[in-house]
């Protein structure tokens, strides 16, 4: 029996907040999954193009 537990939950959330492509200065994200958020819709309909909310710290 291995005496080590992983904590699996800590690591996805730790994996997860690296991995976030778009954000805004407002502290929206988007993690480009699903349904598109309604921050960015609104902001695109406005005339921002996608790239402008791109996260500089995304490895992705």
């Amino acid at each position: 029996m291995c005496s080590r537990r992983m904590n699996w939950g800590r690591l996805r959330r730790t994996r997860w907040m690296k991995s976030i492509p778009y954000c805004d200065r407002a502290g929206n994200t988007r993690a480009g999954k699903g349904r598109e958020a309604d921050w960015l819709v609104e902001a695109i309909e406005a005339g921002a193009a996608l790239e402008d909310f791109r996260n500089p710290a995304y490895a992705g």
